[in-house]
């Protein structure tokens, strides 16, 4: 699947090797450094993870008490945040000669997401704690997530006043996942979807069905959304214009989605490894 972004992105820039073996060095160059699109950052970043799993493990324990699980919990938060501020304030640079190669290896990402990792062993181990935690603070979160989807609104309002040229891709950086105040709208949305996921997925209904289909074709859709986006993209820029860059928002995501989705669909149906190959077993 690199290969195929790699191809992609190549064939856009329109810049090609002078030889077969330099394209096959720049493929396994891209592949390996998470650089032959912007979302496959994601598939180099995890492989750390699968490395230091046992490391991880010695953080959280089932063997230990729940108060120093929580504890090494919240202290990757702390420091997991700390990275991110860093980062935002831009004291992480790619010419930084400590810390440049962050950008350069994309794999070096995993530190900025390391607490949403340690997160998720602490709910494996209290899973029926954190169903309950959930249900009981739904309200609160919810408000609390309101407050931060006004000060998003706020921001890209401010930006769509004063920007002319393509709001809708400048206002895209006020989500950005790496900054401090997204790290804890994602921790809020985390809860919230989750105890709606489980209340959609009791219930046998088309949500229901539909939320099943999403998550058995996922990994197909995550790679292939990113081809998926560029066609939704050109929709919103190019005529969507006049309804506003929130509702240009909404309509390329849903439509990103769907298309994603179809287009895994299409390709599973294929039976032979190829489709496999593409999409993951399904």
């Amino acid at each position: 699947m690199d290969s195929f972004y790699y191809a992609w992105v190549g064939f856009l820039s329109g810049v090609a090797a002078t030889s077969t073996w330099e394209q096959l060095l720049d493929i396994v160059k891209l592949s390996f450094t998470g650089q032959a699109s912007y979302h496959l950052w994601f598939m180099v970043m995890i492989i750390p993870f699968y490395f230091l799993f046992p490391l991880f493990r010695l953080t959280i324990s089932k063997n230990r008490k729940w108060q120093v699980n929580f504890t090494v919990v919240t202290a990757a938060f702390a420091v997991n945040m700390i990275f991110v501020y860093t980062l935002s304030k831009g004291k992480i640079y790619n010419d930084d000669p400590q810390l440049g190669f962050i950008f350069n290896y994309l794999d070096r990402n995993f530190l900025f997401w390391i607490f949403y990792f340690i997160l998720g062993g602490l709910v494996g181990l209290y899973y029926d704690h954190w169903k309950t935690f959930v249900r009981k603070t739904w309200v609160f979160s919810l408000g609390l997530l309101a407050i931060c989807m006004y000060i998003i609104y706020a921001k890209v309002s401010r930006i769509n006043a004063g920007v002319t040229d393509n709001p809708y891709l400048f206002s895209a950086d006020v989500t950005a996942p790496l900054k401090p105040f997204m790290m804890v709208t994602i921790l809020l949305l985390i809860c919230l979807l989750f105890s709606l996921a489980e209340k959609i997925a009791t219930r046998h209904n088309w949500p229901a069905n539909l939320l099943s289909t999403f998550g058995k074709y996922s990994f197909g859709a995550y790679l292939i959304h990113a081809f998926a986006l560029r066609l939704t993209n050109f929709l919103a820029i190019s005529y969507l214009g006049v309804i506003g860059v929130f509702a240009q928002t909404v309509i390329s995501f849903a439509l990103c989605s769907l298309l994603s989705l179809i287009l895994c669909i299409g390709i599973s149906k294929n039976r032979s490894s190829a489709g496999e190959l593409l999409v993951g077993r399904v």
